[in-house]
């Protein structure tokens, strides 16, 4: 069963490159989908975070981002994947990291920084570095595995 899963899901990584792309902006869906609560749109203070609007919202951002990061992990980390796949994902990752780490740290010096960028902020800067490290070491890994395999 878990082969078939990660047949299905090579075959749609590997085809489109506009689908590694659609994947890594999954943070920017998870802000625009959090400026629809209105808790996540105050500026961020120790107090505001006790709060049930902004608690709840939160959290739900970190667990679909946690599971997106779940994702993103295992597609590196599966030996199947290619090569120009992981170095493409891997860039992809590190570019949307610095973007939205970029946007957290413009908006807290304008001042108009909200809760809503926090999470999805933090989260695709994990996840550029998750999927760095896997893209590297499952690209060096690769040739091991081939001539282990050949004999």
């Amino acid at each position: 069963m878990n082969a078939i899963a990660v047949a299905a899901r090579q075959r749609l990584w590997d085809g489109s490159k506009g689908l590694i792309t659609s994947a890594a902006l999954f943070p920017v869906l998870i802000l625009s989908l959090g400026m629809f609560f209105p808790g996540l749109r105050e500026t961020p203070s120790v107090a505001g975070i006790q709060t049930i609007p902004v608690l709840l919202p939160l959290f739900v951002q970190f667990v679909v981002g946690a599971v997106w990061v779940g994702f993103e992990y295992r597609f590196a980390a599966n030996h199947e994947t290619p090569t120009q796949a992981l170095r493409r994902d891997a860039f992809v990752s590190h570019f949307m990291g610095y973007v939205l780490g970029g946007l957290v740290v413009w908006s807290f010096v304008g001042g108009w920084l909200v809760w809503a960028f926090i999470v999805p902020a933090i989260v695709t800067i994990a996840d550029g570095f998750l999927t760095g490290d896997q893209a590297i070491s499952n690209a060096a890994q690769k040739p091991l595995m081939h001539q282990s395999k050949g004999g």
